[in-house]
């Protein structure tokens, strides 16, 4: 019998510690399958050639930046329109945390802002409905434009940035078609969720409020 319970307790123990461990962590762009689509950066010379044909597909006709009232220790709406919880997204992903906290927002624009300064450091070539920042506290965001609008293989969606370049809280990231989106039978809901945080602390998400690009905040942090 003292071996026996022995036992029980060594199959109940390490697989509790094992759950304890690896659930901590959360999963990055890449653990996603988004890396793969994301222009690389393995030499100067594809920098140069990347960056150059995503500047030939930018079009920011009729596009300004905001100007947005947040400070550096705060990120203020990207889109126009209501703030929910993650958790109300109804994504297996985003609703659940795997990626990382934040907010999601049922837009009412078509226009993409960054919520914070920050240096563009994902885009993805083919879809377009995805872009990566990194802030210069280290911390990584991520901004999705819709569930499942991968699928859409960049239709509809136009990027306004390019890879590596640097933007102010306001600057217009991506411009999208709602209706396209509806109609290929995706929500246009947007997430923003932090995927690293960097030298950031204490985050304060606020939801449940109608937003206004470039204005309303929606989180607080400490450095």
């Amino acid at each position: 019998m003292g071996s026996f319970a022995i036992c029980m307790v060594i199959a109940i123990a390490i697989p509790m510690m094992l759950t304890l461990i690896v659930g901590k962590k959360k999963l990055t762009a890449g653990d996603r399958g988004i890396v793969s689509e994301v222009q690389g950066t393995a030499s100067a010379d594809s920098d140069e050639k990347g960056t150059n044909t995503a500047n030939e597909n930018i079009k920011t006709d009729n596009v300004e930046s905001l100007n947005c009232t947040s400070d550096k220790n705060t990120l203020t709406a990207f889109l126009t329109g209501k703030v929910i919880p993650l958790k109300e997204v109804n994504d297996g992903v985003f609703s659940e945390g795997v990626m990382g906290d934040g907010v999601a927002i049922i837009p009412e624009n078509d226009v993409l802002y960054a919520p914070a300064d920050a240096q563009v450091t994902v885009l993805m070539d083919e879809s377009r409905h995805a872009c990566g920042l990194k802030l210069d506290n280290d911390m990584e965001i991520l901004l999705h434009i819709g569930i499942d609008t991968v699928e859409m293989n960049g239709d509809g969606f136009e990027y306004l940035v390019s890879l590596d370049q640097k933007v102010k809280a306001g600057t217009p990231l991506v411009r999208f078609d709602r209706e396209k989106i509806k109609a290929a039978g995706h929500p246009d809901v947007t997430v923003c969720i932090v995927t690293e945080e960097g030298n950031a602390k204490n985050f304060q998400f606020e939801s449940g409020m109608h937003a206004e690009a470039g204005k309303t905040v929606f989180a607080r942090f400490k450095e």
